[in-house]
């Protein structure tokens, strides 16, 4: 599951994890989470910033969840990573303009609170050096069949 478990309420998760595990058929099998952790690295105004952390989920949730169903050998590795200078504040906000988060979407962020990020990253990168991090979160773990 690449970036999409946010997105899922726990009933749903539940669900998804006990259908994964019922179709794997030996102990090799793995299930891989790529999701981010609630606190942001990414340069965002104060609102999405705290939409962000509230629609996060902790790690340990999942952890239990995924132990409810039976998934062991439950690991969580943090991957950091810096953007190069070719990455430019134009670029960011370019992204952001096409919503292709759902925090961006327009059922979350509507024009005018988009024109109020936009102008906000502008300022606030007006005299600061512009440089986007990034931190992943992969969970991977294995099905118990015994």
């Amino acid at each position: 599951m690449k970036q999409c478990v946010h997105l899922l309420s726990q009933s749903e998760r539940l669900l998804a994890f006990k259908g994964f595990r019922q179709q794997f058929n030996s102990d090799d099998n793995k299930l891989v989470i790529v999701t981010r952790p609630g606190k942001s690295s990414f340069p965002f105004d104060k609102r999405i910033t705290e939409m962000w952390i509230s629609q996060s989920l902790p790690i340990d949730n999942l952890v239990k969840e995924l132990e409810m169903c039976g998934f062991t050998n439950i690991k969580c590795d943090t991957y950091h990573y810096t953007f190069d200078e070719s990455v430019t504040l134009d670029d960011w906000i370019n992204f952001i303009q096409k919503r292709l988060w759902s925090i961006f979407s327009l059922e979350k962020t509507n024009e005018e609170q988009m024109i109020d990020l936009i102008s906000d990253l502008k300022e606030t990168y007006k005299h600061k050096t512009f440089q986007l991090k990034d931190e992943i979160l992969i969970l991977h773990c294995t099905a118990n069949n015994h």
